[in-house]
C-alpha cells in the first residue's frame, strides 16, 4: 500500500521514521522541509502539498495539532480530499475531541473516502522503538485492511468501536496518566522537604506498589531535572482534560481527580509553562518549600 503521512511533529517524526524503516511505500508532507528532507534520506518521498501526496496514495495518515489545521489540511483547495481517490483510507493519529472526529467521517464520506481516528499512547523512547498504542474509531473492514501497516509504529492497534470511540479511549487513557504524573511530582516535591535521597526513592518506588509506567517514563526526567528533552507540551495536556470533562458531563459523572489534573494544568499555563514539558511544573511545587528534586 501507498502511504503518505503528513505531520512530522513530536509524535509524527518518529512515526514516519519507523514507517520509512519498514521500507513502507512512504511520501512525506509538513511545514517544516528540513524534517521531509531527513526522511528523504531514509527512502521516503517529498509529498509536496496534502493534495500532491494524497493523489496516488491508498492510506493518508496525519499526525497533525487541532481540529482547525486537519479541517485545512483536509478540506482546503490543495487539500487531501481534492485529490484522494474514492476508497482511500484517512487515519488521524491526532488527539481530537470525538465529535470533531465524526464530522471529518461525514466529510470524507461526502468523496467516498473511510476515515478512522485513530489517536496514540507512548511518547519518547516508547514511540522512537515503535512501541506505541494506538486506538482506533471507524469501519472494520477499513480497519483490517489497515492494521497490518501499523506494526512498525505499534505493539498494537485496538478497534475500539464506531469514529469517535478512539479519541474517547485515548482520553480516558490520559485521564489515568495526568493523574499518575500528578501524584508522582507531588511525592518528589514532598520527599525532597523531607530530605530523602531522590535517586533511591526512586529505586524504592519502581521496585514497590507505587510503580507505574509514568513513573518509570517521568522518575528520571524529574530527578535530573530533564526539562528540555520534550515528549509533550503542558498545554496539550489541559487541553485534553477540558475534553474529559466534556465527556463526564454528557454522562452526568462528578470526576474530582479530573478536576484536579484539569487544575494543575492550567495553573502550569498560568505560570508560563503552556509550551513546555508537562514534568516542568513540579517547580510550582518546589516554589512552597523552596527545595528542588534533583538526584545524585
Amino acid at each position: 500500500m501507498k502511504l503518505t503521512f503528513i505531520g512530522l511533529g513530536l509524535m509524527g517524526k518518529p512515526m514516519a521514521i519507523n514507517h520509512a524503516k519498514s521500507g513502507a511505500d512512504l511520501t512525506v508532507v509538513n511545514r517544516s522541509q528540513e524534517k521531509v528532507q531527513e526522511l528523504v534520506g531514509m527512502g521516503a518521498k517529498a509529498g509536496g502539498t496534502p493534495a500532491q501526496a494524497s493523489a496516488h496514495a491508498d492510506v493518508v495518515a496525519l499526525c497533525l495539532q487541532g481540529e482547525a489545521i486537519i479541517e485545512q489540511v483536509l478540506t482546503a483547495e490543495d487539500g487531501v480530499l481534492s485529490t484522494a481517490r474514492p476508497g482511500t483510507i484517512i487515519i488521524d493519529h491526532s488527539t481530537i475531541h470525538p465529535e470533531s472526529a465524526k464530522h471529518f467521517a461525514e466529510i470524507c464520506a461526502k468523496h467516498n473516502v473511510t476515515y478512522l481516528d485513530a489517536p496514540v499512547s507512548g511518547t519518547g523512547k516508547v514511540a522512537w522503538d515503535g512501541k506505541l498504542t494506538i486506538m482506533v474509531g471507524g469501519d472494520a473492514e477499513a480497519f483490517e485492511k489497515i492494521n497490518p501497516l501499523l506494526d512498525p509504529v505499534s505493539v498494537g492497534a485496538h478497534l475500539m468501536g464506531p469514529v469517535g470511540s478512539g479519541n474517547v479511549t485515548k482520553l480516558l487513557n490520559n485521564l489515568i496518566g495526568d493523574v499518575n504524573q500528578i501524584i508522582i511530582m507531588e511525592t518528589f516535591t514532598l520527599a525532597a522537604a523531607l530530605g530523602l535521597d531522590m535517586t533511591a526513592l526512586l529505586d524504592v518506588l519502581c521496585s514497590a506498589s507505587a510503580n507505574s509506567r509514568q513513573l518509570e517514563r517521568i522518575g528520571p526526567k524529574l530527578i535530573s531535572r530533564d526539562f528540555d528533552n520534550q515528549t509533550s507540551h503542558l498545554e496539550g495536556h489541559y487541553k485534553n482534560q477540558l475534553l474529559t470533562r466534556w465527556l463526564s458531563e454528557q454522562v452526568g459523572l462528578d470526576l474530582p481527580l479530573q478536576t484536579v489534573a484539569e487544575d494543575f494544568w492550567k495553573r502550569g499555563i498560568e505560570a508560563g509553562l503552556g509550551a513546555g514539558d508537562p514534568v516542568e511544573s513540579i517547580t510550582m511545587l518546589e516554589a512552597q518549600t523552596g527545595i528542588q528534586v534533583k538526584g545524585h
